[in-house]
């Protein structure tokens, strides 16, 4: 659960949160294909954090 939020908190310091929901906004079909994908997206960035050791987390943690 903690790693799926961090990858919506890199989402959205890299700035594809504000993608995202500006896709969303101004899409009139497809809203669920881009919040599925979105969540994927979250799930993948969060299992790479989770792989990495803790002395490699904090160190990413200090470029984020």
């Amino acid at each position: 659960m903690a790693a799926h939020e961090y990858g919506h908190h890199l989402q959205s310091l890299v700035g594809i949160r504000r993608a995202f929901e500006e896709r969303v906004r101004a899409a009139r079909t497809g809203q669920d294909e881009l919040k599925r994908r979105y969540e994927l997206q979250a799930d993948c960035l969060g299992s790479v954090w989770g792989s990495l050791s803790r002395s490699q987390r904090e160190s990413a943690a200090k470029v984020a």
